[in-house]
């Protein structure tokens, strides 16, 4: 269906391409790299907040447990990782709680930190998508990715925040302060927002007012 193609791709893109006369003061757009190649965003509305995806973080598997296979690939070197800026930004912005954590897939510098975010900061639902090391055909590219899949539902079950894998007409409807309404159909296309990520990366450097840190 052509409404698929309509999510939140196209509600992120509209409000950080806003002149900001134009934008809500307290509609804002946080980004923050956790690795070199790995981002968290933080959306922001009139004292409500979410994410989209939580970036790396410094926990790997050791492949003592056979189910977490010590793979070429994984990142380990903690050098190369700066999970604490994220934590850090968190605490900034005074974050009580997050209405959502929105996880695109499950490679580790997408949903690597969503473990330690549930257990810091209450929140409310997680969307993530369901995922098996099956439903991958290059092998090559299975890294960590079920360690921190089934850490970031590990976490949400000990913290009572429903999980939302299963995307119904209901639950693809979202708001979040005085965003309303944007949020349509995002589950099929929102997978691509990492490619928008890079490209609003080198286009824009400061978010509404909120810089890129």
């Amino acid at each position: 269906m052509k409404l698929l193609k309509t999510l939140i791709i196209t509600t992120l893109l509209f409000i950080t391409t806003l002149p900001t006369s134009y934008a809500k003061d307290n509609d804002k757009l946080h980004i923050i790299t956790v690795a070199e190649w790995s981002d968290a965003m933080i959306l922001e509305s009139n004292g409500h907040y979410a994410m989209i995806d939580t970036g790396e973080d410094f926990s790997y598997p050791d492949g003592s447990d056979p189910r977490y296979p010590d793979r070429e690939g994984i990142t380990k070197d903690k050098k190369k990782i700066t999970q604490d800026r994220l934590f850090a930004h968190i605490k900034q912005l005074g974050i009580k709680k997050f209405d959502f954590i929105i996880i695109t897939h499950a490679h580790s510098d997408h949903v690597g930190s969503a473990h330690d975010v549930l257990k810091s900061v209450p929140t409310e639902k997680l969307y993530i998508k369901k995922y098996s090391d099956d439903r991958i055909s290059d092998k090559t590219r299975l890294w960590d990715n079920l360690y921190g899949y089934e850490r970031a539902l590990k976490a949400a079950k000990e913290t009572n925040t429903e999980i939302i894998q299963d995307i119904s007409e209901k639950d693809s409807h979202l708001t979040l302060g005085d965003i309303k309404n944007r949020f349509i159909k995002l589950w099929k296309w929102i997978r691509k927002w990492r490619f928008v990520k890079k490209s609003i990366w080198w286009q824009f450097k400061f978010y509404l007012g909120s810089s890129k840190t």
